[in-house]
């Protein structure tokens, strides 16, 4: 029975290190998200974490990708033809 209850106070220590772990996370991302709004970070940082968690004001869902600058279309024959892009839907290929 001993060894059972270290076992239960060592899995109880280890989840509650976890759940703090995760409330500290979700408050720092969010005052950083909050420091740097309208920065591009915070946009890559909301990507990465999906913290804070957004809903969309207009429209019907959040970009997951930049639009190319008007240089690119203009200089880049390679880029794509810029009605071929739905920054809503089409992912960039490192998240995929």
């Amino acid at each position: 029975i001993g060894y059972a209850m270290i076992f239960l106070k060592k899995l109880a220590k280890k989840s509650l290190v976890k759940i703090l772990y995760l409330i500290m996370t979700n408050y720092l991302m969010i005052q950083k998200h909050i420091a740097m709004f309208l920065q591009p970070e915070s946009y890559s940082d909301y990507r990465r974490t999906g913290i804070p968690l957004l809903f969309p004001v207009s429209g019907s869902n959040i970009p997951v990708r930049w639009n190319y600058a008007a240089d690119e279309y203009q200089f880049n024959s390679s880029a794509p033809a810029e009605s071929t892009i739905n920054i809503y839907e089409d992912r960039v290929d490192w998240n995929q």
